[in-house]
């Protein structure tokens, strides 16, 4: 059945108000009525965040109206503000519920709860709606989660008393009026309007433009590449996420972030933040994106618009030519770059030759700063000029070091380069040299040896000792195997007779442990110190394993504590005269004790 008339939509309204001004229009007695004559069917159940049955809806709308299923998603429902963050597959499932069921949307309004329990409203806006349609009606910028203040007005919007319909029991339609009462959004702290604003007019712009589709990955590296110009990023390309999460917090406030149930948890991984900047398909709330991209603060059609800015490792050339013995020295002469990758770092490494000297370097990057196109890892080839100034200043006498200086290479490469190009140095001079003095040396150190029969190392060196040092530094080898055989020491030194020592000692042990236990006044502890002490020997329980009478002596004369404490109790109670008493219970008790 044809509807007989369909309210004309609007600027901002929502498909809601529609329907309600439809109600109103009709003089509809029930909801049931109004979901009847629109979908044909009474028990339909019409939300707020997003639409359904679309194709059903506009089937019943005359033939000459503009309304499809598009102009209602597109403009009077909130799928725009939910499509930059979904995706692709998502986002076609989505539109296509919407058309027909409600099928595909549950997991889209599960994941993005963006709309506040109740109806917002602007004092203003309501105003100048009954003043030129003679009517007023909900507006949709003003129905999302987070936007506190009216985009148009820069007022606080009120929140009303109705409820959202996906929060209704029983359904209604329902319309704001003029001069109707409601609780008046506020700032928690001192500039929070400034950022509310942004937030709103941001939102308001997404719900009014057709965005083009990005991927969550080109979206997340968007959000990277923005981070790295703040420098809130490591070299890696990975996020300062303390850093980041501080000016985060510090940007909005701890309570708008409160206020807008978005407090970022800097001790949990997991809070929403980080999420948001995570590799995964989940593009994250729509409120979440917003707030980071005020943060940002990037113009709206550069970030969502504009191609995604390509980032060399090495920038966009020229590069410099770093040949130190080239006029063109530090200037940007070399037009191309060979960037390769490093297996093992998985990172960048850019080679750079100049067509001018032919000096040719490598440099493992990215660059991070200006500076860094004047590092090197590692020279490729130096060419022809340079060669030719290294074998001018060797000409010239020069040092090593001061070559190296003039042409920033060390001693090392100087003589590696010198070698390779094979031209005569000093240092072949001093090798002469040196092989000339080990031949005098070696004939001098030989003859002494020949001409003493049976000297020692010790008086050789002794002798000659200049000689000796000389070839120890240099030509050691050789003298380790020519010096005379080094002599071994006899033993002249008494040997010890461990029987007879261990006869006398084990006598002595007994002696002592007899003196120690009848030495008048508190018993002593007989134990294998004192009794080494008696016997005036601290060093025979070293070698007991020689002394096995001594060992077994020394077991026998000493006692264990629990008979020293015997001993001693008895003493304490008895005195030194009844020292041979058998011992009481008492006694015995202390001891136990």
């Amino acid at each position: 059945m044809t509807l007989s008339f369909f309210p004309t939509p609007y600027p901002d309204e929502t498909h809601f108000s529609l329907y309600a001004r439809y109600h109103y229009w009709a003089r509809n007695r029930s909801y049931g009525s109004t979901a009847y004559d629109l979908f044909g069917n009474e028990k339909v159940a019409i939300l707020q965040n997003i639409p359904a049955r679309l194709e059903k809806l506009c089937s019943k709308l005359p033939e000459k109206s503009y309304i499809t299923p598009d102009v209602i998603i597109s403009e009077h429902s909130f799928f725009r503000l939910f499509r930059p963050f979904l995706s692709h597959k998502k986002a076609s499932k989505a539109i296509e519920g919407m058309k027909s069921t409600m099928s595909g949307l549950n997991s889209v309004s599960a994941d993005y709860p963006v709309f506040y329990d109740y109806l917002c409203f602007c004092e203003q806006c309501l105003n100048e709606d009954e003043k030129i349609y003679g009517e007023t009606y909900w507006h949709r910028s003003h129905q999302v989660i987070g936007v506190r203040i009216c985009h148009k007005h820069k007022t606080w919007l009120y929140e009303s008393g109705i409820l959202n319909p996906s929060q209704q029991l029983k359904r209604t339609f329902s319309l704001p009026w003029k001069g109707m009462d409601g609780q008046r959004f506020a700032a928690e702290s001192a500039g929070d309007y400034e950022k509310n604003v942004e937030i709103s007019e941001y939102v308001n712009w997404i719900l009014n433009n057709e965005l083009p589709h990005i991927d969550m990955h080109e979206l997340r590296n968007r959000y990277l590449y923005y981070l790295k110009k703040m420098d809130l990023t490591y070299f890696s390309g990975m996020v300062r996420g303390k850093e980041f999460q501080e000016k985060f917090t510090v940007f909005y406030g701890d309570n708008m972030l409160k206020a807008l149930n978005h407090e970022v948890d800097s001790k949990n991984r997991g809070n929403w933040l980080n999420i948001l900047l995570q590799k995964g398909k989940r593009g994250g709330h729509p409120l979440s994106n917003i707030l980071l991209l005020v943060f940002l603060n990037i113009d709206r059609e550069e970030f969502w618009r504009s191609e995604m800015p390509v980032e060399l490792p090495f920038g966009n050339g020229p590069w410099p030519c770093l040949n130190p013995t080239a006029v063109h020295y530090r200037q940007p002469v070399i037009t191309t770059c060979v960037v390769t990758k490093n297996s093992h770092k998985k990172l960048p490494i850019g080679k750079f030759c100049c067509d001018k000297c032919g000096y040719a370097y490598a440099r493992t990057g990215p660059d991070h700063a200006e500076e860094d196109q004047y590092r090197y890892s590692q020279v490729v080839s130096h060419g022809s000029l340079w060669e030719k100034r290294l074998l001018s200043l060797a000409a010239q006498g020069l040092s090593f070091r001061e070559i190296g200086r003039q042409l920033k290479v060390d001693s090392k490469g100087v003589k590696h380069h010198l070698s390779r190009l094979k031209c005569p140095t000093k240092g072949c001079k001093r090798k002469r040299e040196i092989e000339k003095k080990r031949k005098i040396y070696r004939n001098a150190l030989t003859k002494a040896i020949r001409e003493n029969p049976g000297i020692g190392r010790w008086k050789l060196h002794n002798s000659m000792h200049h000689v000796y040092y000389w070839l120890d530094r240099h030509d050691d080898v050789w003298l380790k195997k020519n010096l005379p055989s080094p002599r071994v020491r006899k033993y002249h030194g008494k040997q010890v007779d461990w029987v007879q020592r261990d006869k006398i000692l084990a006598v002595s042990v007994i002696m002592a442990g007899q003196n120690i236990r009848a030495l008048p006044g508190r018993p002593i502890w007989i134990r294998q110190e004192t009794i080494a002490k008696a016997v005036k020997d601290s060093t025979f329980r070293r070698y007991l394993d020689f002394l096995p009478l001594t060992k077994e002596a020394l077991a026998k004369a000493t006692e264990s504590v629990h008979d020293w404490r015997l001993r001693r109790a008895t003493y304490k109670e008895c005195g030194e005269e009844h020292s041979n008493r058998s011992v009481s219970s008492k006694v015995i008790g202390k001891v136990t004790l």
